[in-house]
């Protein structure tokens, strides 16, 4: 059977960023295995010059919810949160049926 490590982490769901990050310690925290990235650094609110140390592939879920979503992640060093979704993949995933709020802020944003 495939190792699955389940932790519990905290993902931020800016509506100004277009891009899914995950810190270096949470990808090391859940043992996923790191694909090359050979891309250019990006910038974000608050972190202007981030450089992908790769990509990796999670599948998580909202506490006490039973939907597993599928996400990939640009894994970077020294940011503050676990998991931070960007719009196109709230958008992708259907997250504003989940959650009225993240709906309302999709249409504004």
């Amino acid at each position: 059977p495939k190792h699955q490590t389940k932790l519990r982490r905290r993902m931020m769901l800016p509506f100004n960023v277009d891009i899914n990050i995950m810190s270096d310690e949470t990808h090391r925290r859940l043992g996923t295995q790191l694909q090359p990235f050979h891309g250019p650094a990006f910038t974000v609110p608050g972190y202007p010059d981030l450089k992908p140390l790769g990509t990796a592939e999670v599948d998580w879920s909202f506490c006490r919810r039973n939907k597993v979503y599928r996400t990939t992640f640009f894994v970077v060093r020294d940011i503050d949160a676990d998991f931070i979704l960007g719009r196109p993949a709230m958008r992708q995933l259907e997250l504003y049926r989940a959650d009225p709020e993240i709906a309302k802020r999709l249409r504004s944003s």
